[in-house]
């Protein structure tokens, strides 16, 4: 599972009666993420949840599962895909904890949103720098989360894109040592001479 920040910006906060609500969005497509892992940026395009199934999404506090503020099998968590990204709505449990979040991200305490998820499709562009990836299909959304700050905890997927990083930056200096060697003029001449 992998995890991603995003500025909670825009985010409502109401009572209705004794219920408290939040509302705003968890995730924006085609808004670049920070720089990851010091090495990439991020985007998620629009269609990126076509197909995922979201009937037992949680809404977390910081991505504890000791925290649950709602959820949209219990339809107490709403999630709808609009033309701007992914829009929560959840009406919270009457716990100390949710009040405390509530009333956190009311004063500006809390800015930031983060996401669990799995990728099904993506794509790199390694000749930009820093390189981009474009996640085109999210697997499965397992839960989103009211965050405090960024949480990249090294996951099996997080280790995997790593690796992957790892064996590009190898691969481009391996490629730059070769252009920049002497010699390889040199061949691309003989490789003529032998060619005429």
């Amino acid at each position: 599972m992998e995890k991603r920040f995003v500025e909670l910006s825009g985010v409502e906060c109401r009572a209705d009666g004794d219920e408290l609500k939040m509302s705003g969005y968890a995730v924006k497509f085609n808004e670049p993420s920070g720089l990851l892992y010091g090495e990439f940026i991020e985007y998620i395009e629009p269609r990126a949840f076509d197909g995922v199934d979201m009937g037992n999404v949680f809404m977390l506090y910081n991505h504890n599962s000791d925290y649950v503020l709602g959820n949209t099998r219990s339809n107490t968590l709403s999630l709808t895909v609009t033309e701007v990204g992914l829009r929560f709505d959840v009406s919270l449990p009457n716990t100390a904890k949710a009040k405390e979040v509530h009333e956190l991200v009311k004063r500006g305490d809390i800015n930031g949103m983060s996401f669990g998820f799995t990728v099904e499709e993506h794509t790199w562009n390694t000749k930009n720098e820093p390189m981009t990836r474009h996640i085109g299909k999210i697997g499965s959304l397992l839960e989103v989360s009211v965050v405090p700050f960024p949480a990249y905890e090294s996951t099996e997927v997080d280790a995997r894109t790593v690796e992957y990083l790892t064996e590009c930056k190898e691969c481009r200096t391996g490629v730059s040592k070769l252009l920049n060697n002497p010699l390889f003029e040199e061949a691309k001449q003989i490789i003529k001479d032998i060619e005429k």
